[in-house]
């Protein structure tokens, strides 16, 4: 993908697709790696656009850096005798976007695709028939929250593979109360109906953050409404504020995925960080008059606003205590653990040192299938004592 500098004042969208970029990366080596004698990949974009774009070849577009880094790692995998397909979906309703998705993907070699001029929820079960039994990946990224209502996504939910939604969170936050009757049916589209008013208003109870008991509540509702194992998510912040511009909301019924989610997670707070100390030195130049080439690279990459280290703290409290409730249960397998990862910012390498700590505080042993092996990894026995 494109430099940040190249997004110019979309800071947002080139963390989105950073993150887009490196999942895709490790879930296609994953996929087109993988023992199969037949492997199938369908990766479906709704709401393709292009929206905005400036760059040559819409390279600061999802459709064309999905294509672009599916293909390569499709192109780099080699499994004697294993046929490898990628075929690929795209879905845009705005007849001047279509033409223009349309016009660029006649130009795609290496790859199978398909675009459709339709709105996504009546798509829906055309992407179903797509995808057939295919492993896919479904990237949902409207401009919006009234495009997307949760029971129109069941077919999509239930698909063998995983998704990936754009949460609009401060359009939707803003919208959240209003009692305009139209807006109040959005908004129970949205969630799926029912009770989830009242959800919210538990998990506040309980003392949830406003926000954390809205993103939760809207993935506890999609586990409901689809057949999905993990349902998580990642938040995406403005450029130079400290508030949630949206939630990429990601959903799978593989651990391995879920895994990799938080690895790509790591990465992707770090690289933002990264941008908004660029972008907060800018603007604080510009206020006042000065100019420090040096102020951006000396700000710490990974320093944290304080409502991230307030929620990935509360975040590792409920992994511990998850931890330790399941080995009073009796010896189990480190794999067992990893399902903490459902919480945002929970990532192996927290669950690997817990461990370390309640072994050093014999409170548990580790049995490991390497007898050299110091450190829990996949086929560990964890056994109380």
């Amino acid at each position: 993908m494109l430099p940040f500098e190249d997004y110019q004042d979309k800071p947002q969208t080139y963390v989105k697709h950073f993150f887009l970029e490196n999942y895709l990366e490790r879930l296609a080596y994953n996929i087109f790696n993988s023992k199969r004698p037949s492997i199938d990949f369908a990766y479906i974009d709704g709401f393709s656009g292009p929206w905005r774009s400036d760059a040559e070849n819409y390279n600061d577009t999802s459709f064309a850096i999905a294509l672009k880094t599916l293909k390569k790692i499709k192109r780099q995998s080699f499994r004697p005798g294993a046929s490898k397909s990628l075929r690929c979906l795209f879905v845009e309703s705005n007849p001047k976007s279509f033409a223009d998705l349309k016009g660029f993907l006649s130009t795609v070699k290496g790859a199978d695709c398909e675009p459709i001029n339709d709105e996504f929820e009546t798509a829906v079960d055309k992407i179903a028939g797509f995808v057939g039994n295919a492993f896919s990946f479904c990237f949902i990224d409207p401009t919006g929250f009234k495009d997307l209502p949760m029971n129109s996504l069941k077919p999509i939910l239930d698909l063998p593979g995983e998704f990936l939604i754009n949460f609009m969170y401060t359009f939707i936050n803003k919208h959240l109360t209003n009692e305009d009757d139209d807006t109040r049916g959005q908004m129970d589209d949205l969630f799926g109906g029912g009770n989830w008013r009242e959800k919210i208003a538990e998990k506040r109870n309980e003392g949830l953050e406003r926000e954390d008991a809205i993103i939760e509540t809207y993935c506890e509702r999609l586990k409901q409404v689809g057949k999905v194992k993990y349902v998580t998510s990642t938040r995406v912040l403005f450029g130079t504020a400290d508030r949630t511009y949206f939630y990429l909301v990601y959903g799978t019924n593989h651990q391995k995925g879920l895994v990799e989610f938080r690895k790509v997670e790591s990465r992707t707070v770090e690289e933002q960080e990264k941008v908004r100390n660029i972008l907060k030195y800018e603007q604080r130049a510009k206020r006042v008059g000065t100019d420090d080439l040096f102020a951006p690279l000396a700000a710490p990459i990974s320093a944290r606003q304080r409502s991230f280290d307030e929620l990935r703290g509360r975040n590792l409290d409920k992994m511990e205590q998850k931890i330790r409730n399941l080995v009073r249960l009796g010896p189990c397998v480190y794999e067992k653990c990893l399902d903490a990862l459902e919480l945002p910012y929970v990532w192996e390498a927290d669950i690997k040192e817990i461990l370390k700590v309640m072994q050093q505080s014999d409170v548990i042993e580790l049995r490991h299938k390497n007898p050299r092996g110091r450190v829990a990894t996949y086929g560990t026995v964890i056994v109380p004592k």
